[in-house]
């Protein structure tokens, strides 16, 4: 704690200690309750996107299933020249451009889109061919073929690398996550610990010295003082006391100011009743008077005011 703060923080009151305390913990949950939501709600928006990303490696492979049935079709059609397998040839080639279509609903990167887009003119292409070829098929449909297989798999690889970015970046958000309640847990320790320390010192130590100062002062001590260290609830109650006991102790020495100035009294008229004993009743007013002229708080217990009768 820097220097210009000590004063304040001495001048602060146990009250307003402890809202302090309680106040930097509420705000520290506050804050790494805040990041853990943070992190939570990023976490959800990272499963909503593997959920696509999975619906979407899921329908790359039944498009590639799809092409690899074509080509298969398409080298049965090619062998046998059986009409039934350039039907099945068709069949795939519609299904293959209904997934590719499907593909678009599932927020596709520009990579994911030029992807789709050669995926779509290669289906097209093929089904243009199907509707017109002729024993042999010509070069060029088998070079579309390959285009198209290696087409959908560009369009696997690239949701599996995808798939696992948003593996990794789950993974570190979870360590995020770990570390935010581990990082809230020990602060919040720290701000336990260090805050029991401060009313320990605050409070608990002045209270023992005020104690020890009580008993001091009870066992006879009167020159004992509690020692004010701070200007809060506690060194206004030991500067309380310091009061009183300075208060009992003057009134103490006073007394005993008059009690000794009433044993010379005493000692003086023994000595005068000796020596001149015709004197007595003169003097005996004269140590009565001194006696009743002397404040009401010193005379002996029991002597409130002054009889009338015989004075």
């Amino acid at each position: 704690m820097s220097w210009s703060f000590r004063p304040a923080f001495r001048s602060l009151s146990i009250r307003g200690y402890v809202l302090v305390w309680v106040g930097c913990i509420f705000i520290s949950c506050v804050a790494l309750g805040s990041a853990w939501l943070a992190t939570e709600l990023r976490l959800r928006r990272i499963g909503a996107q593997r959920e696509l990303e999975i619906e979407s490696l899921d329908g790359a492979r039944r498009l590639e299933s799809c092409v690899l049935d074509e080509g298969r079709e398409f080298l049965l059609w090619r062998t046998t020249g059986d009409e039934n397998y350039k039907a099945e040839r068709d069949k795939d080639l519609l299904a293959a451009m209904s997934i590719t279509d499907s593909l678009l609903k599932y927020g596709p990167t520009q990579n994911d889109l030029r992807v789709i887009a050669e995926i779509r003119r290669e289906i097209e292409i093929l089904s243009k061919a199907n509707k017109s070829m002729t024993i042999p098929a010509p070069e060029e449909l088998q070079m579309a073929q390959a285009e198209l297989r290696d087409a959908v798999r560009e369009y696997i690889a690239l949701q599996d690398g995808d798939m696992a970015e948003l593996n990794r970046l789950a993974q570190r958000m979870h360590t995020a996550e770990t570390w935010s309640w581990g990082a809230l847990i020990v602060l919040v320790a720290v701000l336990l610990a260090s805050g029991s320390l401060g009313l320990i010192v605050r409070v608990v130590r002045p209270v023992a010295d005020l104690t020890r100062a009580a008993e001091r002062f009870g066992e006879g001590d009167y020159s004992v003082r509690a020692p004010v260290v701070r200007e809060d609830e506690i060194g206004v109650l030991s500067r309380t006391l310091n009061d009183m006991a300075d208060s009992i102790a003057r009134h103490i020495e006073q007394r005993r100011h008059v009690e000794e100035e009433i044993l010379e009294a005493r000692d003086e008229l023994e000595q005068r009743v000796k020596t001149e004993p015709r004197n007595w009743p003169r003097l005996t007013r004269r140590c009565r008077r001194k006696f009743w002229n002397a404040p009401a708080r010193s005379r002996p217990c029991g002597i409130a005011k002054k009889p009338s009768a015989h004075y």
